[in-house]
């Protein structure tokens, strides 16, 4: 049995495939599909397999039925069964997919971009977007671009934005663009006993050595007051920045902190531990010093780097030290050194500009497009007028962009002109050629069309050529007149005489009618063109005394002797012809086949040419006279008479 796609007229084998467009329902039928349906190919196996086209706004590029997908944005489809969409023009714009017509491309005129501090330019087709203008950033240039965010004023400094730069409004002090050269107002000899003079916002410091005090290292310690001297010892100033103890029996030491017993008295100072031995003490001493009793304190300053051109200086008191730095260094706050200012630790150049510090100050190295101390300036690349054709330069960020919409160029630049014949707008079938111009083309358009594109069929009936209620047909061109009956020439103009063309025989004499013709026909000649004759000698014998003979539908008769006529009827009178037969005044009386002259007196002969010598009835003594044919007697005196016979 026929299988699903197959069917024979009976179900069984030899199986035929569903035609195009049917599908199966059993094994001895296919049925049509709906109206608006087809099936790719034969052999559909059932209604599924009908598929219905693609409606506006959808597409199948394989054959414009289902399953369909919806047009892309920026394109539209205003066809049924489309294999594509058609692309909207490269400064329009969709806002959503599936669009049916091409009043659904919207000019990006219309389009909102929202830039609040910039312009909307179409960068790529069929999109715009912000090119924000200087000091605003963000996709809808909404955000100003803070040149303080990055708190560039040092020693507090003030800071105040202008558009892309700042300004620092600096303390007293303080000096530079950005506040960073503290004001020297130290001298050589501001601070006093060899204080260690620092120069601080607005005043100078003075860190003083020991035993000494006051904000210029003026006043002399009393070294003394502090007690140095324990268990009892006597403290003595030595020059007012050392002391000596005199220590009471038992005790010992620079500070009388030695016991003389071993670890009697806690003789192990400064923190130091003490272990008794034999004979003797020992004492652990804290790292920052030394000695026998940890009485020597370890000179710090000698363990520690201050940094650059910094001064260390020790307190004994409290067994510490204080690096004191050097104009643009800085404390280290957590190893206590001094260290170059980081003038790049505040991120002092923008717009990703790389910072170098250079012990005073700091160098900004920019990135492509920027410039400026602080690299807050965004270098104009349109200056140079880079945009050819008229093209509208924005200045970018290192770049530049070129807007060539209706110039007609394209490219970086605007220096390739568009090629507008490229899409083949011209209607192939009506354009001989397209011709490309800027910003724009021209359809050479084929002989009998005609619009823009070549897209219009001209229609040659439009002027009513055709005459007399003729049809006209249009053509690519050309037209053609279906004309009525009567009536013939291209335009219909001339009327159907058919004589001109048609030829009557045998000498008959064609007459026009309207739409029609007929040949009046010579005697004994018929049919339509009387090219027919009749042989007249055939039918019927018309020479009553002679011989028939044939002649191109009439007859001649050859008559018999003594006949004449056209039909040798009339029986020849020899009498009846122009020169007298019977001369003289002689009377003819015809005859078959002859005459008979009967002559007048005095003439005698068959024509009466010969004279009758009638002077014989003059009697004897007359005289004769002949005249015409005529005798007459001149008779003597004594006779008269016509013949003198009186």
């Amino acid at each position: 049995q026929c299988g699903p796609g197959f069917f024979s007229p009976n179900g069984l084998p030899p199986c035929y495939s569903c035609p195009t467009n049917t599908f199966w329902v059993n094994a001895t039928n296919c049925l049509p599909c709906l109206a608006d349906r087809v099936t790719r190919g034969n052999g559909a196996k059932s209604q599924m397999d009908c598929k219905a086209s693609c409606p506006p706004g959808t597409f199948n590029e394989i054959d414009g039925h289902e399953n369909c997908m919806a047009c892309p944005l920026h394109h539209y489809s205003d066809k049924t069964a489309a294999l594509s969409c058609t692309e909207c023009s490269r400064n329009q714009y969709t806002n959503s997919t599936g669009k049916t017509s091409i009043s659904d491309c919207l000019t990006l005129s219309q389009a909102q971009c929202f830039c609040q501090n910039g312009n909307c330019v179409d960068r790529l087709p069929h999109i715009k977007s912000c090119v924000c203008s200087d000091g605003w950033t963000g996709e809808y240039c909404n955000k100003s671009l803070d040149p303080c965010a990055s708190h560039p004023c040092y020693n507090g400094g003030i800071c105040a934005g202008n558009g892309t730069t700042y300004t620092c409004t600096c303390p007293a002090g303080t000096q530079g663009t950005q506040c960073q050269v503290i004001i020297k107002t130290c001298t050589d000899d501001y601070c006093q006993n060899n204080g260690m003079c620092e120069n601080l916002v607005s005043r100078p410091v003075c860190h003083c050595l020991t035993g000494f005090t006051g904000d210029r290292c003026q006043i002399v310690q009393n070294i003394c007051a502090s007690a140095p001297c324990r268990n009892g010892g006597i403290c003595t100033a030595i020059g007012g920045v050392r002391f000596s103890c005199s220590c009471p029996s038992g005790f010992t030491g620079r500070s009388c902190e030695e016991s003389t017993d071993d670890c009697y008295g806690r003789p192990c100072r400064n923190n130091g531990t003490c272990r008794d031995g034999y004979l003797t003490s020992t004492c652990d001493c804290d790292p920052a010093y030394t000695g026998r009793n940890c009485e020597t304190r370890n000179k710090l300053c000698g363990t520690v780097d201050c940094g650059p051109e910094a001064m260390c200086l020790e307190n004994e008191i409290n067994n510490t030290y204080i690096c004191i730095c050097k104009e643009y260094t800085e404390l280290n706050s957590s190893t206590m050194t001094c260290k170059v200012k980081d003038f790049c630790a505040r991120n002092p150049c923008l717009n990703n500009g790389s910072c170098t510090s250079t012990g005073s100050s700091f160098n900004c190295v920019c990135p492509f497009g920027y410039g400026g101390s602080l690299c807050q300036l965004n270098i104009n690349d349109c200056l140079s007028m880079p945009c050819q054709n008229r093209g509208q330069c924005y200045d970018l960020i290192g770049t530049f962009y070129c807007n060539c919409s209706g110039t007609g160029f394209q490219g970086d630049r605007c220096n390739i002109q568009v090629d507008d014949c490229a899409s083949q707008p011209c209607i192939a079938t009506g354009t001989d050629a397209c011709e490309d111009m800027v910003n724009g083309y021209h359809c050479r358009c084929k002989a009998g069309y005609t619009g823009s594109n070549c897209e219009t069929d001209i229609n040659e009936c439009d002027s009513d050529p055709c005459l007399h209620n003729a049809t006209c047909i249009n053509m690519v061109n050309a037209y053609v007149c279906q004309c009525p009956v009567g009536w013939v020439g291209s335009n219909c103009e001339t009327e159907n005489k058919l004589c001109t063309t048609t030829t009557c025989l045998n000498g008959a004499m064609c007459v026009d009618y309207f739409n029609g013709y007929f040949c009046a026909c010579n005697p004994n000649t018929y049919e339509r063109n009387c090219s027919a004759r009749v042989n007249i000698c055939q039918v019927t014998n018309p020479c009553i005394h002679g011989t028939c003979q044939d002649s191109n539908g009439s007859f001649q008769c050859n008559c018999d002797e003594g006949y004449e006529g056209d039909q040798c009827g009339i029986q020849q009178n020899f009498c009846n012809t122009t020169l007298s037969v019977c001369k003289n005044s002689g009377h003819c009386i015809p005859q078959l086949d002859n005459y008979e002259c009967i002559c007048s007196q005095g003439y005698t002969g068959k024509n009466c040419l010969s004279t009758v010598d009638n002077c014989s009835l003059c009697p004897s003594g007359s005289t004769c006279l002949n005249v015409d044919g005529k005798v007459y007697c001149r008779c003597p005196l004594d006779k008269e008479g016509h013949n003198c016979d009186k």
